[in-house]
């Protein structure tokens, strides 16, 4: 029977962990990274091209469809020697596999893509659990600690002129219709979804977002490959989580608080969205802490 390709979603979600597994030290990166792929025996040895020199040959056979076949073998190549070199090296190669499945389903249906998600996803998703109790008690603690004052000013609306707002926006949809309409002709449906999760993250909280137009591309994409729209919202999501988390580690509470609010506004709780549970959690902590403040009413007034 053969092996099912490895999901776009899946391949977005990793890559995330690993950004942020880099972010918490070195322990941490060896312990959920490096030791899994070693104990799968991917490790050396040592080779004559360095992980740079192979990044540059894989990039170079991603821009000819008639050596895409070669983009997975070279990868686990890559990885191999980056074993033997330093954890910046091994985190940079395993972030452009991670691009390659994205990008190509031929890599994604690869042996090796297959074999290299089975060997990182669960030790990730380990960390990932670990990762997401000690984010929620460092978002409490951080919340806690902020005044009333400070509270106020990071609910604070950005107050923009409207005319100037409106004219920025239809600026950046027309863009996107340019952006989207190459990419779909070329038949890069992955760049045309992160173009849209871009755009969507930024904008759909804003008054003058253009709904009406970004639900006709979505509609448009997903006749051309069913499930594009489910697609795009899980890495939404996915991106989301990973912006508040990132965040939370770097102690931008204003930046945390943010990430929440849209997440809430884009997918209007839905329990079904990725990583639901953990971002209701930190929102149902946060509006406690606030209303433990006795600031609920008067932040209602300025939101």
């Amino acid at each position: 029977m053969k092996n099912l390709p490895v999901p776009a979603v899946t391949a977005v979600e990793l890559a995330r962990l690993i950004r942020l597994l880099a972010m918490t030290g070195k322990k941490a990166f060896h312990k959920y990274l490096y030791q899994p792929i070693s104990y799968a025996s991917w490790e050396g040895p040592k080779q004559s091209w360095t992980s740079r020199k192979y990044m540059e040959r894989i990039r170079e056979e991603h821009k000819d469809i008639s050596r895409l076949n070669g983009i997975a073998p070279h990868c686990k190549k890559m990885i191999c020697q980056a074993m033997t070199e330093n954890p910046t090296a091994l985190g940079d190669s395993c972030l452009l596999f991670l691009d390659m499945m994205q990008a190509e389903p031929i890599v994604a249906s690869s042996v090796e893509s297959i074999d290299f998600v089975k060997i990182i996803e669960k030790p990730l998703k380990e960390f990932r659990d670990i990762h997401s109790n000690r984010s929620e008690k460092l978002f409490e603690e951080s919340v806690e600690n902020f005044s009333p004052e400070e509270l106020k000013e990071v609910f604070k609306p950005i107050r923009l002129d409207a005319h100037q707002e409106k004219v920025k926006l239809e600026s950046e949809v027309h863009l996107l219709y340019q952006q989207i309409l190459a990419a779909s002709k070329s038949g890069n449906l992955q760049r045309c979804k992160k173009l849209l999760s871009s755009y969507i993250i930024k904008y759909r909280d804003q008054d003058s977002y253009s709904e009406d137009e970004v639900d006709k591309l979505c509609q448009a994409l997903e006749k051309r490959e069913a499930g594009f729209i489910e697609e795009l919202r899980n890495s939404m999501a996915i991106e989301i989580y990973y912006q508040l988390t990132k965040s939370i580690l770097e102690k931008n509470l204003k930046r945390s608080i943010i990430q929440i609010r849209k997440y809430a506004h884009i997918f209007e709780g839905d329990p079904s969205t990725p990583y639901f549970l953990e971002i209701d959690k930190m929102e149902r902590t946060l509006y406690k802490i606030i209303s433990d403040k006795g600031l609920m009413d008067e932040l209602k007034k300025s939101v």
